[in-house]
């Protein structure tokens, strides 16, 4: 017989924490060094990624984002046949050219970024910091170039990050060690 073994009841919070996304970290993706979790969240990140052990220093890229413009989606779909199920995610992300060379800078980013697969941390705009493709490597699907028509309109790139994990993202809450180990490894503006 099948049992749903939940062990508390959900209420709403007081208030509502600030939502979307502050900023992207990229890191590459390595199939035999992933990010792993515990029942209390991600611990520490895998040495490859980190200052201390990366040959030529940080290893990490950070990129700011408006959070209105992304949101990570993840989305459970399983087979009721064979009880089994996977998660898809999706994540559009803005990057916004600046005026000259910075048009060639943003072009060498998304070649890099969509010929191979990495690992995404986000952070969120209530603090918590969470990792996407940490399983099985995040993909970018498309990138959509738009210069803009007029004032207002965009002028920069949309890539969208596909991910195809077994758990949901938010198991990978990075603590705060984890935390102090990404910001340490992560590249200057």
């Amino acid at each position: 017989m099948c049992t749903i073994a939940l062990a508390k009841s959900r209420n709403l919070n007081c208030v509502t924490k600030k939502v979307g996304i502050r900023s992207l970290s990229i890191i590459k993706y390595d199939p035999l060094n992933r990010v792993v979790t515990t029942s209390g969240g991600v611990v520490t990140l895998p040495a490859y990624m980190l200052t201390a052990t990366a040959p030529a220093g940080a290893k990490i890229a950070r990129f700011d984002v408006k959070n209105t413009t992304s949101n990570y989606t993840d989305t459970l779909t399983n087979n009721l046949d064979t009880r089994s199920g996977g998660r898809k995610g999706q994540l559009p992300l803005v990057l916004v050219s600046a005026t000259g060379l910075d048009n060639i800078e943003l072009s060498n980013i998304v070649d890099e970024l969509t010929k191979t697969e990495f690992v995404g941390i986000i952070e969120m705009k209530n603090g918590d910091f969470f990792a996407i493709g940490s399983q099985f490597g995040c993909m970018v699907s498309t990138a959509v170039d738009t210069t803009g028509g007029q004032d207002g309109d965009l002028n920069g790139v949309t890539i969208t990050i596909d991910t195809d994990e077994a758990d949901s993202f938010r198991k990978f809450l990075l603590t705060a060690p984890a935390v102090a180990q990404l910001l340490a490894s992560t590249l200057a503006y």
